[in-house]
This record gives C-alpha cells, structure tokens and sequence, in this order.
C-alpha cells in the first residue's frame, strides 16, 4: 500500500437492518467513492464513520478534526437522492429506501493534510 505522508483512513460501518457489515477502503484526499446496493422499498439504512489520518512522523493514524466528509445516497430507479449529508471527520448517517432497487451511495473526504491518502470504510 502507498502512504504519502499524510494518510487518511476514514472507517465506516453500514447497518442493514439485523445484519452487521462493515467495509474499509483507501482513497485521496477529494475523490469520490460509490456503492451500488440493491435495497427493499422502505429499508432503513443506517451506520457511523470515522476518519483518521496518516502521520508518517509517528508511524500511526490520528484523528484529524479538520477532515470532512460529504455522504450522499440515490435512488437510481426513481432517479432521487434520498440523503446528502455534510459532516465532521466522525459522525452518523441513515436513510430510507423510498422504492425498491438499485441505490448509489456514495463517500468524500476532504481535509487531510498535504492531500493525503484516505482510508475509508462502508
């Protein structure tokens, strides 16, 4: 894996209903990650994210207070977007399903110093 000397690792866990699931991944600083997920008509989604960054100094990740996170959600059978959140770099997320089919949803970080690399998880 490359690091640059700001690294970003955003967590995120996804609650679909009784079923527990999380999903971690890497990206840059700005750029977008999408989801497709096939959901039931009135499905509530719900989950918390976390972001931390890479500091090459200490050989770890630490919280970055300034890093935030953009979250949004579509319903790409009724062409609406059913969530569009702004946050800090840790908060919570939900929306509903309003019909059944594919959803996009999709991640954006921004903030981490030098343009780093973000880690994200869904």
């Amino acid at each position: 894996m490359l690091r640059s000397a700001a690294s970003l690792a955003l967590v995120l866990f996804v609650l679909f209903a009784n079923l527990a699931s999380g999903l971690h991944f890497y990206l840059r600083d700005g750029e977008q990650q999408c989801f497709l997920e096939e959901l039931p008509q009135g499905f509530f989604v719900t989950g918390t994210y976390k972001t931390e960054e890479w500091r090459e100094a200490d050989k770890r990740y630490v919280e970055n207070p300034a890093i935030t996170v953009v979250m949004t959600a579509d319903d790409n059978t009724a062409v609406h977007r059913v969530m569009n959140q702004k946050g800090t770099h840790q908060g919570k997320f939900s929306f509903t399903a309003g019909s059944a089919g594919e959803h996009t949803i999709c991640v954006q970080a921004q903030g981490a110093q030098a343009g780093g690399w973000l880690s994200s998880s869904i």
